[in-house]
């Protein structure tokens, strides 16, 4: 058995200074102990005699690989002649016993050697035990015990080397023994196999005596099977016990000349697998593939991916002037399934231009089919252009029919403008169509992601017309959805869980929601019996949950290994998890535990509100704050917001695009909410019109172009979009 490390306490309770000996009294015994130091000013290691036991303890003191020095001989040993000490012991952190350490130390008859250190060879000198003729046992882990560096140690300490090695033995060995020669002595060699069987006695070296040793030794060379200090078994083998895919085997060894029986394990023969399709996957469905057992039948399932649609393209049929067109579409040569339908394009207007007047002035339009009068205009059509290059860069399947489709007829009705002469037209009529498609492309509803899943249940969502469905899918702007959670009567169900913005939604199993940016949803719910710790920011945001039963919570040894790092938090420091140790206990119980952090305030600069330009459309800023000081890429988004009492808040987030640095230019870009880009809300409302979102780790891979935005119901009912200024950010600073 290892001892605990004593020599620490027992130096504690050493009174006078080393190598003396001082008393210590205890409630009701009286002990006395003896300390030192043996160092040459390069090897040191410390000892400590507990008079009392009669026990040498050698350590490091708390030094690992402690080395003790090598002495010149067995008379100027640090303990030479003592014969107060009957057992040492060698502490684990002594890397090196040098000569003569403990030599002549006649008393001495146990070694305990608990460093593993001493496992090594030449870790012990063969001098060390000189002259300890006494030795009769030696305890330690037998890869210590079995190096030939001890072993020829202990016989140069009892003097199996030497020429008073034969009454040593004698002193041990029963002299009615077998082997005494004629003469009443031992025979040299029958001694000389004894005792180096008893050096080397199996697989545990030195444990009990001589005696013990040589009456074992008597018993095996009466074995037929025993010779040249050996046994020469001649095994039989029989499987007793078969070996099983998951059960090991036994395998028995019979000696069919002494009868000696022992067993060896057979290892499991492993389960011998085969996959096999239990049904076929389709281009739209999954299929299932079975894994068993040949053996013993073993099985599991396993999902095959679903084919996929091959796809067929349907070519877009351009639309004329007498005729519409058709958009490109596509359907599934295996199955036949339509997957994008084609859609019905407008005809292309006539090359007729029209002819405007106004109070101050006319002009004509040239029509090519009837050669009208064209009179040239000076004009500026710069901002027609960007509109329309705006307008072209959009996709029309990211936004409503109705209102993409009002935006494609202005700007189409005026492309002609900026195609041909735009010489033709005066600057009023072009200011005019600017201002048509500007005020189409604000009326733009996207299309914006929703993506729904159900963790231990089921989750679907019902859009405004009563449509539902559950996956992923695109929803449209401004539409009002509900999602509903089903779970079995193993489960309880948690809470709709926002993944951009780590928060809770709804505990309820039936929500509704208006929906202004991209989605993606989590209904979540638990075995019954299982308790949830869940760490929260101070705006509610879900930072990390655990689930786990109580049997479970009671094995957890340290609760704080489980703790996820603390949120960061514009304004302050020292964030940390606050906690009591009934939060535990109440786990362990099967109650949820919801735990909180908190931060001590600093001084910071806080963005002053922008001006209420208009009282229909709300005024908003956006700033970022970077913060490196703790070696974090850490930051926070600032919105400040100014809204007249005519506008009511639905929505407060931002909308941002990142890319790779090296393919992205974060100021050639023009940020909306539509499925572009990702949107995050802001995790809680203030007082003053600031809206904060810390943000951790903005990777320096990426460049990053950021825009605050803020939904709101004008003073007609309608759904409105106000957008700050844009950030764009730079190897993590704001520019």
């Amino acid at each position: 058995m290892k001892y605990k490390r004593i020599i620490a306490f027992l130096l504690a309770l050493v009174l006078t200074v080393s190598g003396s000996i001082s008393a210590f009294a205890a409630a009701d015994e009286l002990r006395y102990f003896q300390r030192g130091v043996l160092t040459d000013g390069t090897n040191t290691a410390y000892w400590i005699i507990d008079k009392d036991n009669k026990i040498l303890y050698l350590s490091g003191d708390g030094v690992s690989n402690a080395n003790t020095p090598d002495y010149p001989s067995a008379d100027q040993g640090p303990f030479a002649g003592r014969t107060d000490v009957t057992r040492i012991v060698i502490e684990e952190d002594v890397n090196y016993v040098g000569a003569y350490v403990f030599a002549n130390m006649k008393s001495v008859d146990t070694i305990e050697i608990q460093s593993n250190l001493l496992k090594r060879e030449n870790s012990i000198n063969e001098n060390a035990f000189s002259g300890d003729t006494g030795i009769r046992n030696v305890q330690g882990d037998s890869e210590v015990l079995s190096t030939n560096t001890l072993i020829n140690a202990v016989k140069v300490g009892i003097g199996v080397f030497t020429g008073d090695w034969l009454s040593v033995v004698k002193n041990v060995i029963n002299t009615g023994s077998d082997v005494m020669a004629n003469d009443g002595t031992l025979d040299d060699t029958s001694v000389d196999a004894m005792v180096n069987d008893y050096i080397t006695n199996g697989e545990t070296v030195f444990l009990g005596n001589m005696q013990d040793v040589i009456d074992g030794y008597e018993e095996r060379i009466s074995n037929p099977c025993y010779s040249n200090n050996a046994f020469h078994h001649n095994y039989t083998e029989e499987v007793t016990a078969a070996p099983t895919c998951t059960e090991t085997g036994t395998d028995t060894f019979t000696c069919s000349v002494c009868g000696d029986v022992h067993n060896e394990t057979i290892p499991a023969l492993g389960h011998t697998y085969v996959d096999e399709v239990f049904s076929e996957p389709t281009c739209t469905r999954r299929g299932v593939m079975e894994h068993y057992c040949s053996v013993c039948g073993d099985s599991s399932f396993t999902a095959i991916p679903a084919l996929g649609h091959t796809e067929v393209v349907i070519p877009a049929v351009p639309a004329s002037c007498t005729s519409t067109g058709l958009t490109a579409g596509s359907y599934c040569s295996v199955c036949g399934e339509t997957i994008t339908e084609q859609q019905t394009t407008a005809a292309l207007p006539h090359n007729d231009n029209y002819v405007y007047t106004s109070s101050t002035d006319s002009y004509k339009a040239v029509c090519t089919s009837c050669n009208r009068e064209i009179t040239d205009f000076e004009n500026d059509i710069s901002a027609l252009v960007e509109a329309e290059q705006l307008y072209s860069s959009l996709v029309p399947e990211d936004y409503s029919e109705e209102s993409f489709s009002e935006l494609s007829s202005v700007a189409e009705l005026h492309k002609n403008i900026s195609d041909g002469d735009s010489l033709q037209y005066p600057q009023f009529a072009i200011d005019r169509e600017v201002s048509d498609i500007l005020t189409k492309l604000s009326m733009l509803e996207p299309y914006l992601n929703l993506q729904l899943e159900g963790d231990g249940c089921s989750a679907t969502v019902a859009d405004s017309d009563g449509t539902r469905g559950e996956g992923t899918g695109r929803v449209l702007f401004g539409d009002y959805v509900t999602f509903t959670a089903q779970t079995d009567s193993n489960h309880r169900f948690i809470a709709w869980y926002d993944v951009n913005t780590k928060r809770y939604l709804s505990t309820e199993t039936t929500f509704s929601y208006t929906v202004t940016s991209n989605l993606y949803i989590k209904a979540i719910a638990v075995d019954k019996t299982y308790s949830t710790l869940t760490f929260r920011g101070e705006g509610g945001q879900v930072i990390e949950s655990i689930s786990k039963t109580s049997a479970d919570w009671l094995e957890v040894e340290d609760y704080e290994a489980l703790f996820p790092k603390v949120p960061y938090k514009y304004g302050y420091t020292n964030g940390r998890w606050v906690y009591t140790e009934r939060n535990f206990i109440d786990l362990e119980n099967g109650y949820n535990i919801d735990i909180y952090p908190e931060y001590d305030a600093v001084d910071v600069q806080i963005p002053e509100l922008p001006a209420l330009i208009d009282v229909n459309t709300p005024s908003l800023s956006l700033s970022y704050v970077y913060d490196g000081s703790n070696n974090e890429s850490v930051g926070t988004f600032i919105m400040a917001s100014n809204v007249s009492t005519s506008c009511r808040i639905e929505t407060i987030g931002i909308a941002y695009i990142k890319l790779p640095a090296a393919e992205f230019d974060p100021t050639d870009v023009n940020l909306i909410v539509n499925n572009q880009v990702t949107t995050a809300r802001f995790p809680g409302v203030s007082d003053s019109g600031l809206y904060i979102l810390n943000v951790r780790n903005l990777s320096r891979k990426n460049n990053w172009a950021v825009k605050g935005y803020m939904t709101y119901l004008d003073t007609y009912g309608r759904l409105r979009i106000a957008y700050t200024n844009q950030i764009n950010i730079v190897n993590k600073t704001a520019i």
